[in-house]
């Protein structure tokens, strides 16, 4: 369907047999600690009551992986079923590297146990409630991506860059519409890989590198017991004169310019209308977007900058609008 519209495209048809129930698509956005997933209404609404979050150990076992996937695909059947709906199809957003036509993992630094397993037949044996229902993976920065520029903050854009930051950093491309990749379904542009300081710009911009820059800030100054990046968030927002709170704000400040840094020329390149950014450190967007919009630079060929909409459910909806084509 073209980009700019928001529902889906489902098919009422499901192993080969004429369904009388409503379509719906399972999404599925699996990360490190948690899997997050929803049914997909048709007109691109996640059902009510189908949002939910299974723990999941990226350095457990291949059984550990793999159950739970089938505990998500299972518990979506029955809530599917019970709302009077069938799975057409079922879209998954997943770290790389991945082979996504295949559906195999070929990751090592996550999900090591499963690299070179293919989930679509692991889970078809699993659970014969969806045996023959379409399956698509794609990277989790292209879901997002995706799901931000059909229901989110980059609506109506066909040009648009998207940079989703947490455990790591990861970057997405779509031009005139289409998501531009490796050939492989693998980001068209590593960013996480590019030269920063004394390593690469996901050492700066990331979790682990808001932790480091905010221990480098607060240079002895005080002390703080294992703070998260939320924490530093809130110690940012707080009063100068609490203590940290300088340190935190320079932290978020020297990673939203190292990031700009970093993207400018890629941007200048690619030339997006709109440049959004997410990932869960998108949420403190406001303490890193002043620096960032300013190492970018100003000009009339620079993207309009903004966090996403949909932070916590655009892997979500971009891996349900995929998954809608197959």
């Amino acid at each position: 369907p073209p980009c700019q519209k928001t529902g889906l495209r489902v098919t009422s048809v499901t192993n080969n047999k004429k369904m009388t129930s409503s379509p719906a698509i399972l999404a599925l956005d699996a990360g490190g600690t948690f899997f997050k997933s929803a049914l997909v209404l048709p007109s691109g609404e996640i059902l009510p009551g189908s949002l939910r979050s299974t723990p999941a150990n990226s350095h457990g076992t291949a059984g550990e992986i793999i159950a739970a996937y089938v505990d998500i695909f299972k518990n979506a059947a029955a809530v599917a079923a019970a709302a009077g709906l069938h799975i057409s199809a079922a879209g998954i957003s997943t770290p790389g590297p991945f082979d996504y036509e295949n559906c195999t993992s070929l990751m090592r630094h996550k999900f090591p146990a499963i690299h070179g397993v293919n989930l679509r037949d692991a889970l078809a044996a699993a659970v014969p409630e969806i045996r023959g229902v379409p399956l698509r993976f794609l990277s989790d920065a292209h879901a997002f991506l995706l799901g931000e520029q059909r229901a989110g903050a980059a609506r109506g854009h066909e040009n648009v860059c998207a940079v989703t930051i947490g455990t790591g950093l990861g970057f997405g491309v779509m031009q005139n519409g289409k998501i531009r990749d490796n050939g492989a379904g693998g980001p068209f542009i590593v960013l996480f890989k590019k030269p920063c300081r004394d390593g690469i710009i996901e050492d700066c911009v990331s979790r682990r590198g808001i932790l480091r820059l905010f221990r480098e800030k607060l240079a002895g100054t005080g002390r703080f017991d294992k703070p998260d990046v939320a924490d530093i968030a809130a110690l940012a927002r707080r009063p100068e004169t609490a203590a940290g709170a300088g340190a935190a704000r320079a932290a978020f400040a020297e990673a939203g310019a190292l990031l700009g840094e970093t993207l400018r020329p890629v941007l200048a390149d690619l030339a997006p209308e709109i440049l959004v950014i997410g990932g869960q450190i998108s949420k403190s967007f406001d303490l890193l977007a002043a620096p960032l919009r300013a190492a970018i630079g100003a000009g009339n060929n620079k993207p309009e900058t903004t966090a996403a909409q949909n932070p916590d459910t655009a892997a979500l909806l971009g891996s349900a609008f995929a998954a809608a084509t197959l």
